[in-house]
C-alpha cells in the first residue's frame, strides 16, 4: 500500500482529513493511482484501504476514505476516466442525466464507438413497508412474514446492469431454539418400544440459552413429568469450554428410550441433522426404521448413561442468505453441495402408480409390456426412488443475492449492521444485458434453508443499482 496512505492515517490527528481540501489528482496520488485509472480500479483500491483501517478500528481514516471513494466515483463527473487502450471518442452530444456515476466507452466488432452512460440509484428495502402485515403470525413462512414477502418498487427501474448490496440491518431477535426450526422437542418412551403414543413429549421454550440454562430447562421439563422418574441430563465435564452432555437414568425399575427424530413420527420439517438431540451433540446412527434414538437402561446397569458424541451447539446458524428474486430468471450466484445419493430415472413409458411398489416378475410372456430384464431394471430404480432422505438439503437457491456471516458473540449482539464494506464480487448481481426491475421477492434464510424468524421485528437493506444509457 502507498506510503502516503500509511503516513496519512498513522498521524491522523495532525493531518488534514477534510476531503474538500484535496483535488482529484491529489486524492489519486494518495491512493497510489495515476490520472488514467478507471472507476473499477479506483473502487478496488479504495475498498482495500477502507477494509484495512476498519480492521484496525481507525474510524477517522475509514470515514475519510469513504469520502474519497464518493468524491472520485460519484461527485466529480467533469473528468472522463478511460482505459489507455480505448479509441478516441466521436463527437456526440452527451445527454444531461442526473446522478450519473461514470462514462464507459466500448469499441464493437465494427470499430464503432459506443458510449455508455451509467446512472446510479439507491434502493431501500424495509420490511416494515411490505404489503401485508396483518394478521400477525409467529410462523416465518406466513403471508405476513417480515422475512418472506414480495414487494413492488415505487418506480420501474429500466436498463439495469448491476445490483450491489450497500448496507443491511438485521435485529438480533431470532432464536437458536425455535419451534419452526424443529429443535425444541423430543419424545420419551418407557421401555424400548417406539410407537405413535410416547410416554411424554419434552418441549423447551423457544429462545437463546447458555449451555447451563439449556440443561436446566430440559431438566425442569423432565422433572415435571411424573412418568419419567429418574431420567436426567447433565454436563459430563465442567472443566472444558465445549460442553459434552449426557442423559442418565437413576430409576432401578424402568428403562427409557429417547426419540430425537423419526422419519414417520416426527414433524415434517424435522431431520436427522435438525432436531434437539442433534443440537445437544448426539450423532447416533438411525436404525432400520429411520429412528434417531438412545436407550437408557435401568440404574445399576452399564447402559444407564448415554453420552453425546459432540459438544452442545447453542450458537445457531453460521450465516444468513439474502434471497432476492427479480423475476428475470438469469441468476445463479451461489453453488452449494449436496449428498452423493443419485436416484435413477424411470423409463418414459412407465406410468408411476403409488399403490404399486414393484412390478411382479411373471413366468408367462402373455400380455407383458416389459421384458424380464426391463422389469428388473425398473424395480431397482423404484427402490432407488423410495430411499428415505433423513438429512436437510443444502440451501441451493439460484436467487441468492448475498451471504451474511454471523459473528459468534454468544447471542449478545443486539443487531447486525453492515454498511459499505461488502465484497462486491460476492454481494452483487450483474446482468448480461440490460433488464427491467419492478417487483422483488425477498426472503432471509439460515444456513439450513429455514426462513429466519425475527418474531415480529423488521429488517432492511439497501442496494446501489446501475442503469445504463447507450447511444
Amino acid at each position: 500500500m502507498c506510503d502516503v496512505v500509511s503516513h496519512l492515517c498513522d498521524d491522523s490527528d495532525n493531518i488534514d482529513l477534510c476531503i474538500d481540501n484535496y483535488s482529484r489528482e491529489e486524492l489519486l496520488e494518495i491512493i497510489d493511482l495515476d490520472s488514467n485509472a478507471n472507476n473499477r480500479k479506483i473502487e478496488t483500491y479504495v475498498d482495500r484501504i477502507i477494509t484495512k483501517y476498519t480492521l484496525s478500528n481507525d474510524k477517522k481514516c475509514v470515514d475519510f476514505f469513504i469520502k474519497v471513494k464518493k468524491k472520485l466515483l460519484y461527485e466529480d463527473y467533469s473528468t472522463l476516466i478511460l482505459d489507455n487502450e480505448i479509441p478516441t471518442m466521436m463527437n456526440k452530444e452527451i445527454p444531461n442525466i442526473n446522478n450519473a456515476s461514470a462514462l464507459e466507452i466500448e469499441e464493437n466488432n465494427n470499430n464503432n464507438t459506443t458510449i455508455k452512460h451509467i446512472s446510479s440509484k439507491v434502493i431501500i428495502i424495509d420490511s416494515q413497508f411490505r404489503p401485508n402485515i396483518l394478521p400477525y403470525s409467529s410462523d416465518p413462512n406466513s403471508s405476513t412474514s417480515s422475512t418472506n414477502f414480495t414487494c413492488t418498487l415505487t418506480e420501474k427501474i429500466k436498463n439495469v446492469m448491476r445490483l450491489k448490496l450497500h448496507s443491511i440491518y438485521i435485529p438480533r431477535t431470532w432464536y437458536t431454539f425455535d419451534i419452526f426450526n424443529f429443535n425444541t422437542t423430543f419424545k420419551v418412551y418407557r421401555g424400548n418400544i417406539i410407537n405413535e403414543t410416547p410416554t411424554s413429549i419434552i418441549t423447551i421454550q423457544d429462545g437463546n440459552y447458555t449451555t447451563d440454562n439449556l440443561l436446566v430447562e430440559i431438566q425442569n421439563q423432565l422433572n415435571s413429568e411424573t412418568d419419567l422418574s429418574g431420567l436426567n441430563i447433565r454436563a459430563k465435564s465442567l472443566l472444558t469450554e465445549n460442553t459434552i452432555v449426557e442423559f442418565f437414568n437413576t430409576n432401578t425399575d424402568v428403562s427409557y428410550t429417547i426419540l430425537f427424530y423419526s422419519n414417520k413420527l416426527s414433524e415434517s420439517g424435522a431431520r436427522y441433522d435438525q432436531n434437539l438431540g442433534y443440537s445437544l451433540g448426539y450423532r447416533v446412527e438411525p436404525d432400520e426404521n429411520h429412528n434417531m434414538k438412545i436407550f437408557l437402561d435401568r440404574s445399576g446397569t452399564e447402559g444407564n448413561i448415554v453420552t453425546a458424541e459432540s459438544p452442545v451447539n447453542i450458537d445457531g446458524p453460521q450465516y444468513f442468505m439474502l434471497i432476492m428474486d427479480d423475476f428475470n430468471n438469469i441468476n445463479n450466484n451461489v453453488i452449494n453441495i449436496e449428498d452423493n445419493q443419485s436416484k435413477l430415472p424411470l423409463p418414459a413409458n412407465f406410468c408411476i402408480d403409488k399403490k404399486v411398489q414393484l412390478i411382479p416378475i411373471l413366468e408367462s410372456d402373455s400380455g407383458r409390456q416389459f421384458t424380464q430384464a426391463e422389469i428388473y431394471s425398473i424395480n431397482e430404480k423404484i427402490n432407488s426412488q423410495n430411499e428415505v432422505n433423513n438429512r436437510k438439503k443444502s440451501p441451493n437457491n439460484s436467487n441468492v443475492f448475498a451471504v451474511i456471516h454471523l459473528p459468534n458473540t454468544n447471542n449478545k449482539t443486539i443487531a447486525l449492521s453492515y454498511s459499505g464494506l461488502f465484497n462486491e464480487i460476492m454481494n452483487e448481481r450483474k446482468y448480461f444485458a440490460p433488464c427491467n426491475i419492478e417487483k422483488l421477492k425477498i426472503s432471509l434464510l439460515d444456513d439450513k434453508g429455514n426462513t429466519v424468524n425475527l418474531h415480529g421485528h423488521n429488517w432492511s437493506f439497501s442496494m446501489i443499482i446501475d442503469e445504463i444509457y447507450q447511444y
